[in-house]
């Protein structure tokens, strides 16, 4: 037998989701005749006259024939060579797609046929074949270029390509392979992940006589090692189990295994058909992840928190090969070329992709929407035809993660009729209600583009040319209602139902449609260089992001399609202006212009002045060779959330606190700090389970974490720093802990990534310090970014940069009163939502969103349990809210979120003490700030302010006003004001009276 793992012409296993070791390609050279006519019905009424390179279709270049014209028919013959007989296995052959019907013969045998051009299909030849290793099969493929009752998607029905129409695809267009199998045999797989219930639900399909005492054996695997490993009676041909997999609760390794683009983790699965005896039948590889697409009001969740869908429409053509891809390779680049441009999803549009594209999405991470190559005709043999070929669709590709959304029907195309017509209507209907049925966990969109009737998510193809027409038609939800009823863009209904009642997320699913002027090419607006594309494309793709209305896009289009030029990529794939460019439009990242920063600086090179201390060599008589520094960070919205498994906003500080290293030849660390500037340097051995002490706690509990974690470490002599007070409530500690592995990870070249390390330093203070933190200190100061705040979802560990707008400015002013984590308040009210959560029976407080019965749950809580639980649930949405506003450049709306959230912490979580509602009411009292609100864990710490204009004197007047009616000093932090130490000191009255 004849075993490959990459076929002639490099196209890769042709059914990723169930492998099995050893296959063999029939790719490559057959013999080939058209019938232009449709004459012929059997093979030795054939002319064999020419020769086609399979898998491509005869009208493309690659295949050799490249034959454009109108014709009924082709016909393929081939000899293989393949041992058939001596033994009880089977032999199986797959056709991945044949346009559009299939008859097939093997050694003159009739074995079998299919009709529809884009799912696969298989036929056991064993009693087909003569006895020997020479055999032959032939191919009938008929595909009549004018039946527009057949799903045919983009494949024109003119004689040559018009408009955003393309050359047809007849007969074979996706690989042909032989696979020898046992008689009892694992056939069908499909796997339904719950992150609810943390499993993974089973189904296989046996093929073949089932015995007494056959198992199949399941054993789950990641990179960190097997999570499952289970065995099952089978009983019957349809085996269904739910495999439970181990949950960690709240431990790291839980959010390790989600599915996402940023984070595409896979998990490996083998499985084993097993007799009585033990032996194995049957073995096949597949994968699955733990992944969960919802929709939740008007916003769409992936993996329980929202996420923003950023994708771009693909054809899914190339140029000389058309449908088919040239090879694995050139599936695999497209993947990353969408990736790179910063799209985290595709829609691929009229056309159901080779399985090997949704292979290299689920592995390198990005969604996809499917959807249905229409029919162009409502007829009852259309109805038959599509229903069948779109179930046989879903089928395929149920278990692939990257699959995010199901779309039936685009465009009314198929549907022409469909306002004034009850039976297309209830057609559409029927469909989407079949496809919940057959997938009940994706989204479904009934009809894309305009003209819903059945739907999760309305779909709206706009390809206005004014962003400012764009923005005033999707800019806030209020609009929502007037856009439904009067807004048409295309010249279509957006809806067919009652206006008020449509409350689905909104995504503009087509837009754009830029072409560069180029000779014979179709757009829907055009440019004239790639200078003025970039330009479109940005200010386009900026007006996009920021509307609230929208809970995503997709722009057209990926690349030029034949006469269609409104890629972002020409038809080679090149990018037309440079692709970072492009990403960073995509991505929201805007260009810097004049006076957009964000923050003033404190000094010329734009930091706060570090508190006067004796240097390195003063300290330990050498030079150190390793410096590392990390930010403090001010939490813009969402506290006391991250321990709940809920989201925050922080954004980074230009104060941080710095680690100077030098290596030691024994194993001691001798530490010197800030927080100590007049005594010795200090220390521990390593291993040491014993704390030092005050600060040096920190640099111990680093030190265990990484040894616990299997890091190998040496001596050092360490000299900290920090601008950033400690106890204000603005992650000094986190600072601190992030800055120490930063300086351990060069100096040790220790394999941490950002992540990685801020969970480890996390580790670090909850295991060893003791102190019971939520993650987001350690994430803030280890993956933000300047002009950025870092959106967490602290439950799975998801987070993206959120730009703030340029005219957002901060103000951060320290109230004077020192808060300690590690006692007091803020561990007592993390005791109190652990016991809320034993009470209601969840694991998180962030388990309850969504609960039908919440108000009367939260009736059987004692007070003040139930006032905790109200603000961590309002908190979360309140986050959701400031991301909304952050994007759409909402000032007055973040700031009333600021004012609503510091109420919250006052009343509810009952965190503020009376100086920092003052400085909160202070800041209420100035016309350029348009909202306050306490940050960090509260009992003392800073407020953050929301602003706009001049923000110095303003600052200075909260400040003098502060001290006159607290007699407090406070501190400044934000805007840093020159000649100010920012670090330690506090400001004098006089500075005030200045």
């Amino acid at each position: 037998m004849h075993v490959t793992q990459a076929d002639q012409g490099g196209h890769g296993y042709p059914r990723p989701l169930l492998q099995r070791e050893a296959w063999t390609s029939l790719n490559g050279p057959w013999e080939f005749a058209l019938d232009r006519d449709g004459v012929w019905t059997l093979p030795a009424q054939v002319e064999w006259n020419r020769t086609i390179e399979v898998p491509f279709a005869p009208e493309t270049e690659r295949s050799g024939v490249h034959d454009t014209g109108f014709h009924l028919a082709c016909w393929y013959r081939r000899r293989f060579t393949f041992p058939v007989g001596g033994g009880p296995n089977r032999v199986l052959l797959h056709f991945g797609a044949v346009d559009h019907s299939a008859v097939v013969w093997v050694d003159n045998r009739r074995v079998g046929s299919h009709e529809g051009g884009y799912t696969p299909f298989s036929f056991d030849i064993t009693d087909a074949c003569k006895p020997g290793l020479e055999h032959e099969v032939v191919v009938w493929a008929v595909d009549d270029p004018h039946d527009l009752e057949k799903p045919r998607g983009k494949q024109d029905w003119e004689l040559e390509p018009h408009i955003i129409w393309y050359p047809r695809t007849s007969g074979i267009w996706q690989t042909v392979w032989l696979e020898e199998v046992p008689p009892t045999r694992i056939a069908r797989l499909r796997f339904t992940p719950s992150l609810k219930r943390w499993e993974i639900a089973l189904y296989a399909g046996i093929d073949g006589p089932v015995t007494e005492g056959l198992r199949l054996r399941a054993c789950l695997t990641t990179v960190h090692g097997t999570i499952a490993d289970d065995t099952y009676a089978v009983l019957g041909g349809d085996l269904h189990r739910r495999i439970t997999l181990s949950d960690p609760g709240v431990d790291d390794s839980r959010n390790a295994l989600l599915w996402s683009p940023a984070s595409p983790t896979l998990i490996d699965v083998t499985l084993e058909l097993q007799d009585a005896t033990g032996r194995v039948l049957d073995r096949v590889r597949s994968y699955t992840a733990l992944r969960e697409v919802s929709v939740q009001g008007d916003r769409v969740l992936l993996n329980g928190r929202v996420v923003l869908l950023r994708f771009v429409l693909d054809q899914g053509y190339w140029p000389g090969t058309g449908l088919t891809p040239p090879d694995d390779d050139a599936v695999r680049r497209d993947v990353e070329l969408a990736r790179a441009m910063g799209f985290n999803g595709v829609r691929k549009h009229q056309k159901v992709e080779d399985p090997r594209y949704l292979h290299w999405a689920d592995r390198l991470g990005l969604l996809v929407w499917e959807e249905m190559p229409s029919a162009y005709r409502f007829t009852a043999r259309s109805v038959r035809r599509l229903t069948r070929e779109w179930e046989e669709v879903i089928l395929r590709d149920y278990s692939h993660p990257c699959i995010m959304a199901w779309v039936p029907f685009n465009e009314s195309w198929g549907v022409p009729n469909l306002p004034n017509s009850a039976a297309e209507r209830h057609y559409v209907q029927a469909l989407y209600h079949l496809t919940k049925t057959l997938d009940p966990t994706r989204p479904v969109v009934g009809n894309d583009g305009w003209e819903s009737v059945a739907t999760d998510l309305i779909g709206v193809h706009d390809y206005d040319a004014d962003p400012a027409r764009i923005a005033r038609r999707y800019y806030t939800t209020e609009v929502r209602v007037r856009l439904f009823q009067h807004e048409r863009p295309g010249g279509r209904r957006l809806t067919l139902t009652e206006p008020s009642k449509v409350e689905h997320p909104i995504v503009l699913s087509e837009f754009g449609g830029i072409a560069l002027e180029r000779g014979e090419t179709w757009g829907y607006s055009t440019v004239h260089g790639p200078d003025d594309l970039r330009e479109r494309y940005t200010e386009l793709l900026h007006v996009v992001q920021g509307l609230e209305l929208l809970a995503g896009f997709c722009y057209t289009q990926f690349a030029d399609t034949y006469q269609e030029a409104n890629g972002l990529l020409d038809v080679e794939r090149r990018p037309k202006f440079p692709l970072e460019a492009i990403a960073g439009a995509t991505l929201g990242v805007r260009e810097p212009r004049p006076g957009g920063s964000t923050q003033v600086p404190a000094s010329p090179d734009g930091r706060a002045m570090m508190p006067d201390a004796p240097p390195f060599p003063a300290l330990f008589g050498r030079a150190a060779t390793v410096t590392a520094a990390a930010p403090g960070r001010v939490n813009l919205i969402g506290d006391h959330t991250d321990y709940n498994g809920g989201y925050v906003l922080p954004t980074i500080l230009p104060q941080e606190a710095r680690v100077e290293l030098a290596l030691r030849p024994d194993r001691r660390i001798e530490a010197w700090s800030t927080e100590e500037p007049e005594a010795r340097p200090r220390g521990f051995e390593l291993g040491d389970a014993t704390p030092p002490g005050g600060w040096l706690d920190y640099v111990h509990g680093v030190t265990r974490a990484l040894e616990a974690g299997g890091m190998v470490l040496g001596g050092a002599d360490l000299r900290v720093s920090t601008e950033i007070p400690p106890g204000a409530g603005l992650a000094s500690s986190a600072a601190l802990e992030v800055a120490l592995l930063r300086a351990f990870r060069a100096a040790f070249a220790l394999a941490l990534d950002d992540l990685a390390l801020a969970l480890l330093a996390h580790r670090a203070e909850v295991e060893f310090v003791g102190v019971p933190v939520g993650v987001m200190d350690q994430m803030a100061a280890s993956l933000g970014r300047v002009g950025s705040a870092l959106f967490v979802d602290t439950r799975t560990l998801a987070f993206e940069w959120v730009p703030l707008p340029g005219d957002l400015l901060l103000l951060l002013i320290h109230s004077g009163i020192r808060h300690r984590n590690a006692s007091g308040g803020y561990r007592a009210r993390r005791e109190e939502c652990r016991e809320a959560c034993h009470l209601l029976g969840v694991s998180a407080l962030r388990d309850l969103e969504g609960a039908t019965d919440l108000p009367a749950r939260l009736r059987t809580l004692p007070a003040p349990l139930d006032r905790r639980v109200r603000h961590v649930l309002n908190e979360n949405q309140r986050v959701l809210a400031a991301v909304s506003a952050l994007r759409r450049g909402d000032l007055a709306a973040l700031g009333e979120l600021f004012h609503a959230s510091h109420e919250s912490l006052r009343r509810e979580f009952e965190v503020s003490i009376p100086e920092t509602d003052l400085l909160v009411e202070l800041a209420r009292t100035e016309c350029t700030v348009f909202g306050a609100r306490l940050t960090g864990g509260g009992f003392g710490g800073s407020v953050v302010m929301a602003a706009t204009g001049d923000t110095a004197p303003v600052a200075l007047r909260i400040a003098r006003e502060y001290h006159r009616q607290a007699g407090r000093t406070p501190t400044i932090l934000l805007p840093p004001l020159p000649a100010q130490d920012l670090g330690a000191r506090l400001h004098t009255e006089e500075a005030y009276r200045r």
